[in-house]
């Protein structure tokens, strides 16, 4: 569950800059804020992911 934490610390941080960003006009900045965001929140639905399975085959064993 900790890296989950910090995997969504991440999301919201790249979420902010990218808003902060396309607020300013800055495209270059913005397409960089907008991939990392995107791969944030990727990674951060995989390992919810992943835990879940874990905890689903722990309670059926």
């Amino acid at each position: 569950m900790k890296s989950h934490k910090y995997w969504s610390i991440g999301a919201l941080i790249t979420m902010l800059g990218t808003f902060y960003t396309g607020y300013k006009g800055s495209k270059e900045g913005h397409k960089y804020f907008a991939a990392s965001s995107l791969l944030c929140m990727i990674k951060k639905g995989v390992l919810c992911d992943t835990q879940l399975i874990r905890l689903i085959k722990a309670k059926m064993s």
